[in-house]
């Protein structure tokens, strides 16, 4: 997921922090960072969409979190451990 997250980065769709929502819940970059999130690729049912940074759509849904781009993703199931 990282990798994809670093890729759509480059690419220039999402700014530097953007929202992650998986399964509905809503995980800021910051969080990201001190926390791991272990998804598995046969895990993730699909990556449902990509709002990219300053989309309007973003904004009015997200908020100022989502001004960075939002990834909207969908898992079976994953683990997240904050220290």
């Amino acid at each position: 997921m990282a990798n994809y997250i670093d890729q759509v980065k480059k690419e220039g769709k999402i700014g530097s922090k953007p929202l992650l929502v998986l399964n509905g819940e809503m995980i800021t970059y910051d969080a990201l960072k001190k926390c791991d999130l272990v998804l598995f690729r046969k895990d993730i049912d699909s990556v449902q969409g990509i709002f990219q940074k300053e989309d309007e759509g973003a904004l009015h849904i997200y908020g100022e979190a989502g001004r960075n781009g939002v990834l909207l993703i969908a898992v079976k199931k994953h683990k997240m451990v904050c220290d």
